[in-house]
């Protein structure tokens, strides 16, 4: 399992310099990703907002889903 798990790590390694190795499209990609997660938790806020409830389940309870998934 440790041979793996090394393995993993620099698999990992690999991956992320191959990231940076256009730093523009890395900080460009970044940044849509934190607009897109920012924009689907204010949008779920809209949502409790008007309806603090939905069949049970509170916002928090969603939002960890969403964080989830």
């Amino acid at each position: 399992m440790r041979r793996y798990s090394k393995l993993y790590k620099q698999f990992l390694k690999q991956y992320v310099k191959s990231l940076l190795e256009y730093r523009a499209d890395f900080i460009f990609g970044l940044v849509g990703f934190v607009l897109v997660q920012f924009s689907g938790v204010v949008f779920l806020r809209l949502i409790f907002a008007s309806i603090p409830s939905l069949s049970g389940w509170s916002f928090h309870e969603v939002l960890f889903i969403y964080g989830f998934a």
